[in-house]
């Protein structure tokens, strides 16, 4: 005669089915709540992060200017969602021109309005640092000046001050 030997239910190991359908129907809710929560914050943060990044390279044109003693452009084509650092050299490759293209990269946006005070360069507009670090929009001193981008629903702006050319985000 052989005996049988059953373990008690507390001792059994693994999961039933319905509790495995309750944690996947936990899990499904959960990522639903907070998915568009978090891609709502990506684009909040793309948007940002590229403001940042303008802002950074105005004042590098405006820094070697003023350190250089000449004049620095920099160039935006708001169709063709990208600036240019006109007459200066690449980091990465100093035989490439210095051009920034928005919508490709690690933090993709649409570059809504770069605005310098000057009506007549819808186009191309393009502000210009003398050799002290001023701004200046077609040959005109600079009255105000912003650019702004875009992510998703999320906007960021970049300001330049008219008398010392500082560029930030607010």
């Amino acid at each position: 005669m052989q005996l049988q030997v059953t373990r008690p239910r507390s001792l059994r190991y693994g999961f039933t089915l319905p509790e495995m359908l309750v944690v996947v129907l936990i899990l499904g809710l959960m990522s639903s709540i907070t998915l568009p929560r978090y891609t709502d914050y990506i684009h909040g943060h793309r948007a940002t992060i590229a403001a940042h990044r303008i802002a950074s390279e105005l004042n590098m044109a405006r820094h070697d200017a003023r350190t250089r003693g000449i004049k620095r452009k920099v160039e935006f084509n708001v169709r063709g969602n990208r600036y240019e650092m006109l007459k200066m050299k690449h980091p990465n490759d100093p035989s490439a021109r210095y051009r920034v293209q928005l919508s490709e990269g690690a933090y993709p946006v649409t570059l809504i309005t770069a605005d310098f005070a000057a009506a007549d360069e819808a186009e191309h507009p393009t502000i210009e640092f003398d050799m002290y670090g001023r701004p200046t929009a077609r040959r005109r001193p600079l009255t105000s000046g912003k650019v702004i981008v875009e992510s998703g629903s999320h906007r960021a702006a970049v300001t330049i001050d008219p008398v010392t050319g500082e560029a930030k985000v607010p």
